[in-house]
């Protein structure tokens, strides 16, 4: 539970785990199918009493700092977060079970706070069907196609899957591509993509546009700015006249945590209505415009920029 509890710390909006069933019927914490690699012990789950689990190290093997960490059960998960705003994404390591996973979350009261996602698409379904108002994603990996014509039309297919099934499409971020993401992001569909461990391919994904990344590493995303305050959203201004707007970023949604922060602004279209000096918009002539602020980051070794929602000017 110390690394769900951080990634809740460090701002996650999703935090990911997995669920596998023991030998007699209760569903789990644990990512394998045996507790060879995560505890001092070894065995199949499927072959283990949570009782016999229940005697296990969970976090030893990580660091001496985590001895004695328990493998807690599904519902003991649950109750961690319940009520926290911070969204569960359940992956079921199998399938037949779905039926007890959604019933322990109906119990818990926390239908609206959990995704289900599965490598095998007949449990989502039927996970759907029992239970249509819990979010249900497919996982999986497929390779990227050779040309323009054949992404786009692949991205097309995958969405039409997708929309048929009721699952949201959670490929490996090595199966998603430019065309892929747009092609997501314009018809409404949000996607998740498994498992960011280096930098490198996290930036370039994030550059195309992908959203919904799954990683190990929150840390490197927790000083971002995540939204951009303004105090006004239409100014009214005279020919010749000036306005100056200062901008305050959100970092962190659970704090509401603001900073002043060094901006500047822009305009989409320069229509001669207005011209701008850093964060001083100055009136030309009669006319609107629309003015955003923009403020420049860093993040993975590299810039970003964060934008504003639209200042209206009204210039007479």
């Amino acid at each position: 539970m110390a690394g769900y509890r951080l990634a809740y710390e460090l701002g996650a909006d999703q935090i990911e785990t997995d669920l596998q069933l023991t030998k007699d019927g209760h569903v789990i914490i644990m990512h394998d199918t045996t507790v060879n690699r995560t505890t001092n012990g070894t065995g199949a789950v499927s072959d283990l009493t949570l009782d016999e689990i229940r005697q296990l190290d969970a976090g030893i093997k990580f660091s001496e700092e985590f001895a004695g960490e328990k493998v807690p059960t599904f519902k003991e998960f649950l109750q961690k977060f319940k009520g926290k705003d911070v969204i569960l994404l359940v992956e079921l390591k199998g399938a037949g079970f779905e039926e007890q996973v959604l019933r322990e979350i109906e119990e818990e009261g926390m239908v609206d706070q959990v995704v289900l996602q599965n490598f095998d698409l007949g449990s989502m379904i039927r996970a759907v069907e029992l239970k249509p108002e819990i979010p249900a994603g497919y996982l999986y990996s497929a390779a990227v196609p050779g040309t323009t014509e054949a992404k786009i039309k692949n991205a097309q297919k995958m969405m039409d899957y997708g929309t048929s099934h009721n699952v949201t499409l959670n490929a490996s971020y090595g199966s998603t591509y430019e065309e892929f993401l747009t092609y997501m992001r314009q018809r409404g569909m949000l996607t998740m993509h498994w498992t960011f461990r280096a930098e490198e391919p996290f930036r370039d994904k994030l550059a195309q546009g992908l959203v919904g990344p799954i990683t190990d590493y929150m840390q490197w995303l927790t000083d971002s700015p995540i939204k951009l305050e303004t105090p006004i959203k239409k100014i009214n201004l005279k020919v010749g006249k000036t306005s100056t707007v200062q901008a305050k970023a959100f970092v962190n949604y659970r704090t509401a945590k603001k900073e002043n922060i060094a901006s500047e602004l822009f305009v989409a279209e320069d229509n001669g209505v207005v011209s701008l000096n850093g964060n001083t918009i100055e009136a030309l002539s009669p006319g609107t415009a629309k003015v955003f602020v923009k403020h420049t980051f860093s993040m993975l070794g590299t810039e970003w920029n964060i934008v504003g929602e639209p200042i209206e000017v009204i210039v007479e």
